[in-house]
């Protein structure tokens, strides 16, 4: 009935989504040709493909024409719209509730770049609205992750489904659920797809939660594998942190979990000497060039204790010396600035702070060299530079950045080349200055809004030394 219509009418809005879920990338490439050849076949269909940037490749569909955009995070107002609506409705007839929560909220996103970051993901500002009815918002990555898994695990009410068939299993704790996450965790990582895949078949998952009953808690065999099926049988009907994603497989409800989650499980490892020092410090030299471990990387560098991570960065800033002779990002300064933004303002950078500015520099002139001009009052950066070095104030609009002189004319540069400046003027003329803008959506190179804030705090580190 589709095909006919189809071929007669045609008209139709036509949704692939999460292309990012066929974890294979030879598989994923020839779906991508698929669709291609769907849309040309039915030019009167207008198609939408959906994908995380982590396992996208937009080559096939640059070549067929379609336009390439990413869903940008929530912006402040849009954050606190979602939660004056939500304490209000949460807190209905406590309007004194609802307005000191709503505050507990703003105002860590407001004192925290992290905080912020993370609430412009509408799931994980759910949560935080969540934690927050409970305590004070942490205000490092670390500890929203930790306290965001341990809101969930609580959630994840599977004693009540083995009581009801088992009556004489113990009781799961919640150090338990989460000895069981960071297997499935470490599994994830160990798998075809390694982090880049976020999944495991039901056969898997049953087999892991058998094992732990087995393993853990001393159980027979018969009554582990009932335990592990009647779990699994929970997740099937239920998502919790664990969600089923169809066709037997499943996953965590969202990536930042088990990216927090392998990073636990690394760090883990070391703390109970699993690990040693140059083998947690090789997972830096031998991961940094894979996207989908660049979150675990910085997730990680900021459980392990400080001198390690600081080792991690010194190791990155030399990974990959010939990085100016290739056309493509320089991961290795990339994740190296980011854990270096995870720092804040200790002191344990110090040492180091004239080679991240350099480093800042180089990767900003770098991009600079790639960006496309789209000034569009005819201001030259070198114009842009004289104006900030006198009477200019720089004002952030959400999409841009305007930078007015005197109050009047506003000049437009690409954001990577106003962060540069900012870096620059810091260097030679000693004075504050805040440049911030979003990416460039026509930058050569394809870096998420998160990445950009990570530099803007590396930014802020390097203004207050």
């Amino acid at each position: 009935m589709l095909e006919e219509y189809l071929r007669s009418d045609g008209r139709a809005l036509v949704v692939f989504d999460g292309l990012d879920e066929i974890f294979e990338p030879k598989r994923r490439n020839a779906v991508a040709r698929q669709i291609d050849w769907f849309a040309k076949s039915h030019p009167r269909a207008r198609v939408v493909v959906t994908s995380r940037v982590i396992g996208y490749d937009r080559t096939v569909f640059d070549r067929a024409g379609f336009t390439t955009l990413m869903l940008q995070d929530l912006t402040r107002e849009q954050i606190t719209q979602f939660t004056t609506t939500w304490f209000d409705r949460s807190c209905a007839g406590r309007p004194a509730d609802a307005v000191r929560l709503r505050k507990r909220i703003l105002g860590a996103v407001k004192d925290s770049p992290v905080v912020a970051e993370l609430a412009g993901n509408p799931m994980l500002l759910t949560i935080l609205a969540i934690i927050a009815r409970r305590r004070e918002l942490p205000r490092d990555r670390r500890s929203v992750y930790e306290h965001a898994v341990m809101l969930l695990i609580d959630q994840w009410d599977v004693n009540k489904e083995l009581a009801d068939q088992h009556t004489d299993l113990p009781r799961l704790e919640a150090r338990d659920k989460l000895r069981m996450l960071h297997t499935v965790a470490q599994r994830m990582q160990d798998g075809p797809a390694g982090l880049a895949g976020n999944h495991l078949h039901g056969d898997e998952l049953i087999q892991l939660f058998q094992d732990y009953f087995t393993g853990r808690l001393g159980l027979p065999l018969d009554r582990a594998v009932q335990a592990a099926r009647t779990m699994l049988q929970q997740l099937r009907d239920r998502n919790f942190i664990l969600a089923s994603y169809g066709a037997e497989l499943y996953g965590f409800v969202h990536r930042a979990f088990l990216e927090y989650l392998a990073a636990d499980d690394i760090n883990q490892r070391f703390t109970n000497r699993v690990l040693t020092e140059q083998e947690l410090l090789a997972i830096y030299d031998t991961r940094w060039n894979d996207p989908a471990w660049t979150e675990v990387l910085v997730l990680l560098a900021g459980l392990i204790p400080e001198q390690f991570a600081v080792a991690a960065i010194t190791r990155l800033l030399d990974a990959d010396p010939a990085w100016r002779a290739r056309d493509r990002p320089p991961r290795h300064l990339l994740l190296a600035l980011s854990i270096a933004g995870e720092f804040d303002h200790r002191p344990v950078l110090a040492t180091h702070s004239r080679t991240i500015t350099l480093v800042v520099i180089e990767v900003l002139k770098a991009i600079r060299r790639r960006e496309p001009p789209i000034n569009r009052t005819g201001a030259t950066l070198s114009k842009l530079r004289s104006r900030l070095s006198s009477r200019t104030r720089p004002a952030r609009d959400g999409s841009t950045m305007a930078y007015t002189s005197a109050g009047t004319t506003p000049s437009w540069v690409g954001p990577y080349s106003s962060l540069l400046t900012a870096v620059t003027l810091r260097r030679k003329l000693k004075t504050p200055a805040d440049f911030i803008a979003p990416p460039s959506t026509t930058s050569t190179y394809s870096f998420d809004e998160p990445q950009y804030r990570r530099w803007v705090r590396v930014g802020q580190v390097i203004r207050k030394r």
